[in-house]
C-alpha cells in the first residue's frame, strides 16, 4: 500500500491527501504554476515504465501549452505512437491543446 502524504494547506492546497505513487505525482504537477521547470518536471514522466503515469504527464503538459511546454512537442508527437492506446491519445489532445504550435510535429 503507498504511502499517503497529507495535503499542504499552508502551501494553498486544496487536494486531498494522495498516495504517494507517479500518477499523482505527474497528474498533481497540473495544479503547478506554469513555467519551464513545471514542464520539465512533467517531462520526465513521460518515459515512465508505466502507462498511466505516460499518459498523465503528457496530457498535463498539453494543459500547460504554450512556450513551457513547447521545447517538449517532439515528445509529445513520439507519444502519439506509444504502445498503450490510452498513451496515444492522451498525446494526440496534448498537441491539439497546444494549437498551431503543435502543426509542425503533425503528419
Amino acid at each position: 500500500r503507498p504511502e499517503t502524504l497529507p495535503r499542504s494547506a499552508a502551501a494553498g492546497c486544496t487536494l486531498p491527501a494522495v498516495p504517494r505513487c507517479g500518477v499523482c505525482a505527474a497528474t498533481t504537477a497540473a495544479a503547478m504554476p506554469r513555467s519551464r521547470s513545471t514542464a520539465a518536471k512533467k517531462a520526465k514522466f513521460m518515459d515512465h515504465k508505466n502507462s498511466k503515469i505516460r499518459a498523465a504527464a503528457v496530457e498535463s503538459l498539453g494543459e500547460l501549452g504554450g512556450a513551457a511546454a513547447a521545447p517538449y512537442l517532439a515528445s509529445i508527437a513520439r507519444l502519439t505512437r506509444d504502445e498503450d492506446e490510452n498513451v496515444r491519445t492522451s498525446a494526440v489532445d496534448a498537441l491539439g491543446m497546444m494549437g498551431e504550435a503543435a502543426a509542425p510535429h503533425v503528419a
